[in-house]
């Protein structure tokens, strides 16, 4: 293999199910050299292709399906990041990114000096016959067939690989109509960018995910928690108004307290007896009459409050943005996956997961919280001006609502240093505005994780991606379901160790 590259060779393994003409296959590629694959469509020429670009079958697969082995040895001095790029016959850029995104990404992935991004891939654009100017900020979706192949292989010449797949190149006639022309041309191209040598930086995409998720939630986010607000403050305050508890307060009086008094005053005059009756009575209803309206006070805005901040607040914003975030990130990925851009990410170095996981989880992760709290706020802020049309406020009083809501979410005054360090944290996990962030941060990344389960199947079709869409919200609100349950079970437990 000396002065090789890569070597080569297929063979059949199953004569009933392998497509090659010829029982084997072999050749070596070194440094200027091209290989011409030429044969019918369906005899193998993809196939090898895809085990050089690295991206064939898992390991047994070709053997079963198609009865062939295809085995690719690379020289010990190419690294993995260098070795092979591939232009698809489908002509496959990145969507999310422009014509000069999608060739500084190759750039970046080939370790080019940042200060030459700009310029080199100027050239790179202008040496496939696009025009800088007009076509460099143009996604994908905006390029005809023509420009998007030029577009690809302009991608291509900015990877600086060892070897490049060209699988039907001249499919859009580049540069001209005959293909043993163009194929001159092109190896022409190829060849004279020799190669000079990380993986794309996804700051700037984790950046417009957070303004996204932010933007387009927020308002679909205080709509719903305004609507619950209120609806929960009506239906709770109703109810408080509605308590009287005089009759179980005469009926507790008559069948214990009474009786004891008789027992007290046995041998006083019956116009006695009466008479003290009667004053524990007055004074007994007094006390719950004076006490009532502050407890039910109380109970109200502490039952607003940490309603919306421990349990429903997050589960809330959680299930919306489970059709959000979550429907959002299995489109893309999804549509990713069937178009091959995972493919050719994987061609340039740079993880898919990368690109989409880690821009997508951190933005949710960011914008969760925020949007939680914000919806939250809502709720129990539209909880104060209800309990007062019910009655339940306090006219000596005008902050009262917010008195005993901010007492409900004061952090725990309960930590000291008597107590273990495990005690604390259970305590602090507890407090309501750090369980709301946390249960929101973890359900979104329970949303995250199953859209990516779902959506990075590895035959999925074009006309699979909705069905991915919609699996992956039904699946991450059940997910969501599921963590309530289990943070609801830790909240018992806590309570159990508090005791």
């Amino acid at each position: 293999m000396a002065g090789s590259v890569v070597r080569v060779s297929a063979r059949c393994v199953d004569a009933s199910k392998c497509p090659f003409a010829e029982t084997a296959v072999s050749f070596e590629l070194g440094p200027g050299d091209v290989v011409w694959l030429q044969g019918p469509s369906g005899v193998g020429k993809s196939t090898i292709a895809a085990e050089v670009a690295g991206l064939g079958a898992r390991r047994g697969a070709l053997e079963k399906s198609l009865g062939v082995s295809v085995a690719v040895d690379w020289a010990a001095g190419v690294p993995v990041a260098e070795r092979c790029g591939a232009m698809f016959q489908q002509t496959t850029l990145v969507d999310a990114l422009s014509v000069e995104g999608n060739v500084r990404c190759a750039l970046a992935a080939a370790a080019k000096p940042a200060g030459d991004a700009v310029a080199e891939a100027k050239r790179l654009v202008e040496a496939v016959g696009l025009d800088w100017a007009r076509d460099r900020r143009k996604m994908p979706q905006e390029l005809s067939g023509g420009m998007a192949r030029r577009a690809s292989l302009a991608l291509q010449l900015a990877q600086r690989k060892r070897v490049v797949v060209l699988d039907e190149p001249f499919t859009a006639r580049w540069p001209g109509a005959d293909a043993a022309p163009a194929a001159g041309g092109l190896a022409a191209l190829l060849l004279g960018d020799a190669r000079s040598g990380t993986a794309y930086e996804f700051g700037p995409r984790a950046r417009a995910k957070l303004a996204d998720y932010l933007c387009f939630s927020l308002p679909l986010i205080l709509l719903a928690f305004a609507a619950a607000g209120v609806a929960i403050a009506m239906l709770s305050a109703d109810l408080l108004s509605r308590l009287d508890v005089s009759q179980q307060v005469d009926a507790v009086l008559d069948a214990e307290v009474l009786p004891l008094v008789d027992s007290l005053l046995k041998d006083a005059s019956t116009m006695q007896k009466t008479m003290t009756k009667m004053m524990v009575k007055t004074k007994a209803r007094l006390m719950v009459s004076t006490a009532l309206p502050r407890a039910k006070r109380a109970l109200y805005a502490i039952g607003i409050a940490k309603l919306f901040t421990i349990e429903l607040g997050p589960l809330l914003a959680a299930l919306l943005l489970s059709g959000r975030v979550g429907g959002s990130y299995a489109g893309e990925v999804a549509t990713m996956q069937a178009t091959s851009q995972n493919k050719l990410l994987r061609t340039l170095g740079i993880s898919p997961r990368r690109f989409t996981l880690a821009p997508a989880l951190l933005a949710a992760l960011a914008a969760a919280p925020v949007l939680t709290a914000l919806g939250s706020g809502l709720a129990i802020a539209l909880g104060g001006p209800i309990g007062e049309a019910y009655g339940i406020g306090d006219a000596d009083d005008a902050a009262w609502y917010w008195a005993a809501a901010r007492d409900a979410l004061t952090p725990p005054l309960r930590c000291d240093r008597a107590w273990p360090l495990r005690r604390n944290a259970v305590e602090l996990a507890t407090w309501p505005l750090f369980h709301n962030a946390l249960k929101s941060m973890t359900y979104m990344a329970l949303i995250i994780a199953v859209a990516e389960l779902i959506a990075r199947a590895r035959n999925i079709a074009p006309r699979d991606v909705p069905r991915a869409i919609t699996a992956s919200v039904v699946a991450g609100g059940l997910a969501v379901i599921l963590g309530d349950w289990a943070f609801s079970q830790l909240l018992l437990l806590r309570e159990g160790e508090l005791v």
